[in-house]
Parts: structure tokens; sequence; C-alpha cells
């Protein structure tokens, strides 16, 4: 029917509000928080990575976290702001999907952002390998990792927002669901039985897995077999499958950030559902 406003057309048209609200109300703090917080990790944990086994295992894990902290704080509390004018226009013919998509579209282009950001501060500060997996250049999948981890951490904190009724409360659960995924992501404490079958959902897993891929962590020596050569044939730390430095691998990692991403949108969407109701 002519006239008729479709998804996509509102799709849109809360994209370009989010961006009318990134310039009128200081969006772009959530960026400089992002390359405070990059370049302070790397920082701290670039100079130690790539020398040892274990101090690369640390700067990695540091910018897994980071990443994790930028991308939630981005969202945590967007939904629930805005819960009284969602109910309302909801009720008036918007679609949730187009209220939710316009969100993650527009979260896209400051993960990206950010991503960038990230990178720029692991080149200063970590003397990292140049060759990739995939690419001739390391940078490029550790800017899609960086984007991906950011980003789904990002949906995380959107579908959190949804479920929550005020801004208060999303950041009162928040610190609960980042710990939990730096806890799962076995860097910290080594899992078995169910709870390593739980981490299989976190992104915190999938995050390091990653980046020790494109690290290549399997063939970084121990600290101690440097100190002490002549214990290299005595200790075997064994190679770590999470870490399989191969193309294949690093897809398929990939994707499961991806799935994971579209599942916290799907939470989103189901939930958002229901705001009339409330």
């Amino acid at each position: 029917m002519e006239g008729r406003v479709t998804r996509l057309d509102q799709t849109i048209i809360y994209f370009k509000k989010q961006f009318r609200i990134f310039f009128h109300e200081r969006g772009w703090t959530f960026v400089l928080f992002g390359a405070i917080i990059s370049f302070m990790v790397m920082y701290v944990t670039g100079p130690k990575m790539f020398n040892n086994a274990e101090g690369t295992k640390s700067g990695l894990f540091s910018v897994m976290s980071a990443c994790l902290w930028i991308g939630i704080f981005n969202s945590i509390q967007k939904i629930c702001k805005e819960r009284d004018i969602i109910k309302h226009e909801h009720m008036t013919g918007m679609h949730i999907s187009s209220y939710v998509f316009a969100h993650m579209l527009y979260q896209a282009v400051i993960c990206f952002m950010q991503a960038i950001i990230m990178l720029i501060a692991y080149n200063v500060f970590a003397d990292a390998p140049s060759k990739g997996i995939m690419f001739s250049s390391a940078n490029v999948e550790y800017l899609i990792t960086m984007f991906l981890i950011i980003y789904s951490a990002d949906a995380m904190g959107i579908a959190i927002s949804s479920c929550v009724k005020t801004a208060d409360v999303a950041m009162t659960v928040m610190p609960f669901f980042l710990i939990v995924q730096l806890i799962l992501s076995g860097v910290l404490f080594s899992l078995s039985g169910v709870v390593e079958n739980i981490a299989y959902i976190t992104i915190g897993k999938w995050a390091m897995a990653a980046l020790g891929s494109i690290a290549r962590m399997n063939d970084i020596p121990l600290n101690i077999t440097l100190q002490y050569p002549q214990l290299a044939n005595q200790i075997s730390r064994g190679s770590n499958d999470d870490y399989t430095s191969t193309a294949g691998h690093l897809l398929w990692v990939w994707l499961v950030l991806l799935i994971l991403t579209l599942v916290c949108v799907a939470v989103s969407i189901v939930r958002l559902k229901f705001i009339d109701k409330e």
C-alpha cells in the first residue's frame, strides 16, 4: 500500500536517529573511553607479549577483557533508558525488529572504530608477528577478531538492556556477566565437566581461541624453557586445541562469535515484543 512505512524504512529512520544522538548527546565519548582503555591495557601488557607463552597469554587475555568491557559498556543502558519511548512507539506501529536492527547497525559502526583504535594500540606497544594465518598481514585477522569480540559483547549488552527495566539494574548486573565471561574463558582457571560445556556458549572462550590462534600460542615457548634451555626436552605443555593456527579453525571461531551475536539480537527482539504487557 502506497505510503506504508516498511520495516526497512523504520530501520533506516532509527539508524539515522542514533547518529543524531551520537553528535548531539556526546555519543563520541564511548569511542574516547574505548581509546583510553585500549592504550592503557596495551601500554601495560604489550611489551611483555610474544617473549614467552605466559606473557603472551596474559596480554591476550587483557586484550580480550578490554574488548568485552568496551562492547558491553557501549550498549548496557541503551534499551532500558528508552523503554517508555519503545513501548509508546511499538503501540503506534513500530516494528521491534527494525528498532533492534537499527541499534545493531549503529553499534557496528561504533564497534569497528573501537576495534581500529585497539589494533593501533596493539601495534604500538606489542611486537607481534606480522604474518597472518589466512591473510598476508595478521593485522587484518586481529581487526576482524577484535571487532567481533567487541560487537558480540555489545549485542550481549543490548540483550541485557532489553531484559531489565532500569539503567541502575543494568549497571548492577553488568559486572556479573563480565566476570562469567572472564572465568569461563579458560585462562584464569582450568575448566572441566559441566562448567567446560557451559563455556562453549560464552563469548570469552571463543574470543581467546581467536586471539590465541592468530598469535600462534601453541608455538611460543614457556618462560622456564627460555631461562633453562636444558629443560626444553623435559617440559612439555602440550598443544591447546583452542589455539590451533589454521584458517579453518579461525573461520569456525569467527562464525561462532557471529552466532552468539545473533542469539543476543534474537533475545532482544523476543523480549521487547512483550514490552506492551509491562
